[in-house]
């Protein structure tokens, strides 16, 4: 093994300013998979990997081992979301239910039953909590420490559309989307009381997190005939607006970041067409972007609804993200403003890691079936061909 992933991860790279419009894919084809990946997660110290897929097989990497160190199978059906936690738990959401494994041993831990079908979810590695935003305007709140329900509460609409947990651990900010064509302000929820501690002001909201202090909360907004989209930096104790980060005139809600995590000052999103958009919060405006392979116009009423989110991995400025929706995952680094490798795998041992500067790792399986495509390609193209033969490794 050449350990490709662990050398992207720790890399230097040079700075970049300019905004950047990446168009290149890794590809693969549909009928070369054993089964579609319908999740993916990282632990906080960016050690561990985690992969679910249709045929409902769970498999975790070791980064350091460069290697998968397990596969199995478990009894889920459709994946919500994915979290990997510090203490070497899985936990999966899905429907109206939360489980939580033991990788290692396999076993099921607790299972948590909730009101209504999960619509959004938020999670705090560092105290281990998490949210799940449900249909009908339900929030519940867990410590996966303790493997207890905290709380459940209602903000009674047709569903929850934004989540965040503060870093604090003490609130949680929640958006809604009605069953009529209304706005709705977010509200500001005592965790232990379900309490409104504040509110912003009325609109759709289908994205919500907050910067690493907690003291900023950073919304997508979109108006009320569909022809607008911006992002705003709210307080994050009052929820009081602060300033407008990106604003544009656009028919539909395509790219309205559902999902984000913040990260030196940059809000890093995943919109509701899949493209990859990171915006700089101090300057404003997009500073990268994949822009999607294809218009998606998701309706008023599944408005929010999802989480496709960058993991952090560790301390490296790395980011694991799939705005692809495939088994195709990328990494960006936060240092070059870039995407720097991919990372595929599939249900069996398949996998296969390339380095953007043309180094491969992985199964000769996988690297057989796996290509890169661009429209304009702005580097050496590698081909089918090389990857198979690994001459650039």
């Amino acid at each position: 093994m050449k350990r490709i992933l662990f050398l992207i991860l720790f890399s230097g790279a040079i700075a970049a300013v300019a905004q950047e419009v990446d168009l290149v894919r890794l590809g693969y084809t549909k009928s070369d998979i054993k089964s579609e990946q319908t999740g993916m997660a990282a632990s906080a110290d960016g050690k561990y990997l985690a992969f679910v897929f249709k045929d409902k097989t769970i498999k975790i990497f070791d980064v350091d081992a460069a290697r998968f160190i397990k596969r199995f199978s478990g009894d889920f059906s459709d994946v919500f979301d994915l979290q990997l936690t510090p203490d070497g738990k899985l936990v999966m959401l899905q429907g109206h239910e939360i489980i939580i494994l033991d990788w290692k041993s396999e076993a099921v831990l607790a299972k948590f039953t909730t009101a209504g079908v999960i619509t959004k979810s938020s999670y705090l590695s560092s105290l281990n909590l998490l949210a799940a935003g449900q249909r009908d305007g339900w929030v519940s709140i867990y410590d996966l420490n303790t493997r207890k329900e905290i709380n459940t509460f209602q903000y009674k609409k047709h569903h929850v559309s934004a989540l965040a947990l503060n870093p604090n651990g003490k609130s949680v900010a929640v958006g809604v989307v009605p069953i009529l064509s209304e706005f709705n302000p977010l509200k500001l929820f005592d965790i232990k009381t379900g309490n409104v501690l504040a509110e912003s002001v009325k609109g759709v909201y289908p994205m919500a997190v907050y910067n690493e202090a907690g003291d900023q909360l950073i919304v997508s907004s979109l108006n009320k005939l569909g022809t607008k989209t911006s992002i705003f930096i709210l307080d994050g104790s009052s929820l009081g607006k602060v300033r407008e980060v990106d604003s544009k005139a656009v028919w539909g809600n395509a790219i309205m970041p559902y999902s984000g995590k913040i990260s030196q000052n940059k809000l890093l999103s995943i919109t509701a067409s899949l493209s990859f958009n990171v915006y700089d919060l101090q300057s404003g405006g997009i500073v990268f972007t994949t822009k999607s392979d294809g218009f998606k116009l998701p309706s008023y009423y599944t408005l929010g609804i999802g989480n496709a989110n960058p993991f952090p991995l560790g301390n490296s400025g790395k980011f694991l993200i799939n705005s692809l929706g495939n088994n195709i995952n990328q990494i960006y680094d936060l240092a070059s403003n870039s995407i720097v490798g991919y990372f595929y795998c599939d249900s069996n041992d398949d996998f296969a890691v390339i380095a953007r500067d043309g180094r491969v790792d992985g199964t000769q399986e996988a690297l057989s079936k796996v290509f890169l495509d661009s429209p304009k390609l702005s580097w050496s193209y590698v081909s089918r061909k090389n990857l198979r033969n690994g001459l650039y490794t």
